[in-house]
């Protein structure tokens, strides 16, 4: 009897041991234009890089395709060719809402580029469909960076997200510590009931 309830005990343990994602969703629009998205952001790190204007924060622009988070510091030009999304811990099942803001004569020149450290997981390029937020899927795991970017050398146009759809993983260590209070939990119910 005491054999199956231990065994039982243990097949909790490690199911509870077993990594559980959990599924987050930014949506910027919601927040009001010109609104500066600043230091760490639902785990996140929102930065721009690159000329004409990277020296501060993204902020929401609101125009014909609706509001989202643009590759600005200001609800206007000029604008900074990358958008930077630096997750607090590696995540997968990445996603986001896109929209080029009327660059047709452009092409599909942006394009977007998800590392796993200084690994490249993906890349892609972007469709030029200007005033509509268009869902695009980022394929593999442990993703810590995610980069949209408009390759326009020093060119100043807009692009914009809308959504960011990410699952973060507990980290192992994390886990196997849970794990091991739990079997240290298992093993002292087992010496008591066997004093009993």
């Amino acid at each position: 009897m005491i054999r199956s309830i231990t065994a039982t005990f243990a097949s909790i343990v490690l199911l509870s041991a077993a990594p559980i994602a959990h599924a987050s969703t930014i949506f910027f629009g919601d927040l009001a234009n010109g609104t500066p998205v600043t230091n760490q952001y639902a785990g996140v790190v929102f930065s721009l890089m690159g000329l004409p204007d990277s020296g501060g924060p993204p902020t929401i622009n609101t125009y014909s395709a609706g509001t989202g988070l643009a590759n600005s510091t200001n609800p206007d030009y000029p604008t900074a060719n990358i958008l930077d999304m630096a997750f607090t811990s590696p995540v997968s099942d990445v996603s986001f809402t896109f929209d080029n803001y009327n660059n047709s004569s452009l092409g599909d020149a942006t394009t977007f580029t998800a590392y796993a450290g200084s690994m490249v997981v993906d890349t892609g390029s972007l469709q030029n469909v200007s005033g509509a937020f268009q869902l695009v899927t980022v394929t593999g795991s442990g993703i810590t960076d995610l980069q949209i970017n408009n390759n326009a050398g020093d060119a100043s146009w807009y692009f914009a997200i809308q959504t960011l759809n990410f699952s973060s993983v507990p980290e192992p260590g994390s886990m196997a510590l849970s794990g091991a209070v739990l079997l240290g939990l298992a093993a002292a119910w087992r010496r008591k009931r066997k004093a009993a």
